[in-house]
């Protein structure tokens, strides 16, 4: 779902947006680096095995895996990050004392504005 939104002028974030913020950066950053530890990995397990065969350490690779797991990490980083994004606008949006703007700004986040 989302939603069009309209500009949020003077936003000033707090601490605790900041902070959330900067562990959604870290998550993103997490994944990306994990995609590469991956496929690093696959390479390193053809190219070092005991075995001096470079096709048959090609052949014993299991690709249907490797597949999956490159597939589905995109997937698992982004849901990490909705997930602390849905936390933190039920917090603002819970927590009757919170500012206006940035109730708005996690609302946005939260429903993907356009």
């Amino acid at each position: 779902m989302s939603i069009k939104c309209k500009p949020i002028l003077e936003l000033q974030l707090d601490d605790k947006s900041l902070k959330m913020i900067e562990e959604i950066r870290q998550k993103s950053n997490m994944g990306k680096l994990l995609e590469l530890s991956v496929d690093l990995g696959a390479i390193i397990n053809i190219f070092t095995r005991s075995n001096p065969v470079l096709a048959y350490n090609i052949t014993k690779m299991d690709w249907n895996l490797f597949n999956d797991v490159i597939k589905d990490l995109p997937d698992i980083t982004r849901a990490a990050i909705k997930r602390d994004i849905r936390h933190t606008f039920f917090y603002y949006k819970m927590n009757p004392n919170s500012n206006s703007k940035i109730l708005r700004f996690w609302q946005g986040l939260y429903y993907a504005c356009e």
